[in-house]
């Protein structure tokens, strides 16, 4: 009879010590190598001064103030209200593209619930598809974390193809007595179900989801390799999948993800992404008139311009264990490593990476408050967290391009440039200003011109 021991959670490694008392209670067999200990990673120097978000700060600043300088540019002073007819009709066309793009994927969300998937037929290289879930939290309430864990067990064939790692902090409260009822709730719905503690401090990492879940990961993958029942790297491709503590999986959403990965050519699987849209609706009844609004138009760009656009990931998205590790899991630095993530990826494979859509929605919590007042102010936090996030995503990006492919390099930079830059920061603002303003800067020309008497104006 194979031997079996408890494995440790890996709570408090740091330099290579293992606790003595680990909360992960569930026995495996013993691995004949043991897993790697990951204690954190060199944090590279950083000018905190001059950084490329300047630039694109520079570039925001400069363009939304195109209605004041403008009318003053002598050569070009007599169109400016045609300048800015022309800017708003491009602005126009931008959101008429992403509507046209809404309808395209609702239409095949609609389409795929009445679709049949037959993965035998599909299947004909004699691997087996299994996926690895993580879901990172810290202090949320633990009913959030058995939600989407249900809807995770409720899977077409859990049992038998769906692991998942729960990222806890070594700051979570009462996380022994959650450790235990998640076990004790889990074990048998999942094929392996892991429950990691991110010990703090760690060098090169910042606070947040981005470092939990790179040091969840890391500890999972090392499990399952360590375990030779389990088959990883000989008959087993595995797909990780990222997910929060208030997301609920749409119903085939493993199944659909598999029906794509067959689909899609080899030579492709392994720099494509797959990416749920996300819908910010859980209770979303219960929120402010401005929360409502956020999380609708949240789905709106995602529909409309992340994912035919080709920008960034968001939140929940799958991909192969090989892209996984060779873009090494998830910087934790970057509290915006969702964004982040297709630089990355692209820098590993020298190529462009592709977000194919899974047609299967997938439900977020809004941001959420107690009361009004705490609403508003996590609203006014998430936004202040997303705008600076972009910034720093383009400095990101701006050190990084020298290893990107020039084409793809520059066609990312514009399309990042147009939605993060222009529609999301600038766009309405633009559209409500510039036509008053460059009209009561341009009275005073066109007046002196009707006094002289010059009627070729």
């Amino acid at each position: 009879m194979e031997s079996v021991r408890e494995v440790p959670s890996y709570e408090g490694v740091i330099s290579g010590s293992v606790p003595s008392s680990p909360v992960f209670h569930q026995s495996l067999p013993i691995p004949s190598i043991p897993p790697p200990v990951y204690c954190g990673r060199e944090a590279k120097p950083a000018n905190t001064i001059l950084r490329w978000n300047l630039l694109f700060t520079f570039l925001i600043l400069l363009f939304v103030s195109s209605a004041f300088w403008i009318p003053f540019i002598p050569k070009i002073q007599k169109f400016s209200m045609e300048i800015v007819i022309i800017i708003l009709g491009i602005l126009h066309c931008l959101w008429f593209i992403a509507v046209i793009n809404n309808f395209r994927y609702l239409y095949k969300l609609r389409k795929f619930k009445s679709h049949k998937i037959d993965l035998s037929k599909l299947n004909t290289s004699g691997k087996v598809i299994k996926h690895l879930i993580g879901i990172a939290f810290y202090k949320e309430p633990i009913e959030l974390m058995i939600d989407t864990l249900d809807s995770l067990a409720s899977q077409p064939d859990a049992r038998k193809k769906i692991s998942v790692f729960a990222g806890m902090e070594s700051g979570t409260p009462d996380k022994e007595e959650k450790t235990k009822k998640l076990h004790d709730l889990y074990d048998s719905k999942f094929e392996k179900f892991i429950v990691t503690v991110h010990p703090r401090g760690l060098p090169g990492e910042i606070p947040g989801k981005c470092s939990n879940f790179n040091f969840g990961s890391r500890m999972a993958v090392a499990e399952l390799r360590a375990d030779k029942n389990y088959g990883l790297d000989k008959t087993v491709e595995l797909l990780v999948t990222t997910g929060d503590c208030d997301t609920i999986f749409g119903d085939r959403y493993f199944d659909a993800l598999e029906e794509d990965y067959w689909k899609t050519a080899s030579e492709q699987r392994g720099r494509t992404v797959w990416q749920s849209p996300l819908f910010y609706c859980i209770n979303i009844h219960k929120s402010p008139f401005f929360v409502r609004a956020t999380g609708l138009l949240r789905s709106f760009f995602m529909m409309g311009y992340l994912i035919p656009w080709n920008i960034n990931t968001m939140s929940v998205f799958s991909l192969t264990l090989k892209l996984f590790e060779d873009g090494e899991y998830v910087h934790p630095g970057y509290q915006m490593d969702d964004i982040i993530a297709l630089i990355r990826w692209t820098c590993v494979v020298r190529q462009k990476c592709v977000i194919r859509l899974i047609p299967v929605a997938t439900l977020s919590g809004p941001t959420s408050g107690k009361n009004y007042l705490e609403e508003l102010y996590e609203w006014a936090r998430q936004i202040r967290r997303w705008t600076i996030g972009a910034a720093e995503v383009f400095h990101y990006f701006a050190i990084k391009s020298p290893r990107l492919p020039v084409t793809v390099a520059i066609v990312w930079a514009l399309r990042f440039i147009f939605y993060y830059g222009f529609l999301l920061c600038i766009s309405s603002v633009y559209s409500i200003i510039a036509p008053f303003v460059v009209s009561f800067l341009y009275l005073p020309y066109l007046s002196l011109k009707f006094l002289r008497g010059n009627q070729n104006f």
